[in-house]
């Protein structure tokens, strides 16, 4: 038995799916497979550069710590009169 419905072709109970839509979802699939990939690739590289960023961030906020722990112990020991020779 066989009946047509919207282009779309019903035979014994089986779906036939006209060649040009088969070739349109391959195609669509195909590109968003590719837009997936290239996406993925740009949250790797963001990841990446955000690492990046959090690590020099880490190190000059170190460097600012250990300038300000060296200008407080300094004038932790001035005021102790703990530097010998000053």
């Amino acid at each position: 038995m066989s009946s047509d419905l919207f282009g779309w072709t019903f035979d014994s109970d089986l779906l036939y799916v006209p060649g040009p839509i088969n070739r349109e979802m391959r195609n669509l699939i195909t590109s968003l497979k590719n837009h997936n990939e290239q996406l993925k690739g740009e949250v790797a590289r963001y990841k990446r550069k955000l690492k990046e960023a959090q690590a020099e961030i880490t190190k000059v906020c170190f460097e600012e710590f250990e300038k300000s722990v060296g200008v407080v112990v300094v004038a932790f020991l001035l005021q102790h009169s703990l530097v010998v020779g000053l």
